[in-house]
């Protein structure tokens, strides 16, 4: 008996450390371990938006539209920082956009997506 009561002694001191997971409400979410209300709309990031439905979790990708770049008139397409569709932007001929800073093409060290 001494050997099942330490044991359960161990139990309990272990069953105090363990993390439960978030309380969920009727009709509630969880997403990466966030808990989100029924109805709620959030995007989690630039390319997708996800919604809670009486506890149905639905994300769908963003839906872009197909640009008409001019290119004859200068036109590029780019995908602009913290954004997820490609949209048509005035360039210049042999320089390209990382990270918010213009580059000639001739300057690169390494591949970037020409913009």
């Amino acid at each position: 008996m001494d050997d099942l009561a330490a044991w359960l002694r161990i139990a309990l001191l272990f069953a105090g450390f363990a993390r439960l997971p978030p309380q969920r409400a009727e009709g509630a979410c969880v997403y990466q371990g966030s808990l989100f209300e029924n109805n709620t709309i959030w995007k989690p990031d630039s390319c997708q938006e996800c919604r809670c439905h009486r506890d149905i979790l639905i994300c769908e990708p963003a839906v872009c539209k197909n640009p008409r770049c001019d290119f004859q008139k200068g036109e590029v397409l780019r995908i602009a920082p913290n954004t997820c569709c490609p949209e048509c932007a005035s360039g210049t001929e042999g320089v390209c956009q990382h990270e918010g800073q213009t580059h000639a093409v001739s300057a690169l060290k390494y591949p970037l997506a020409l913009t």
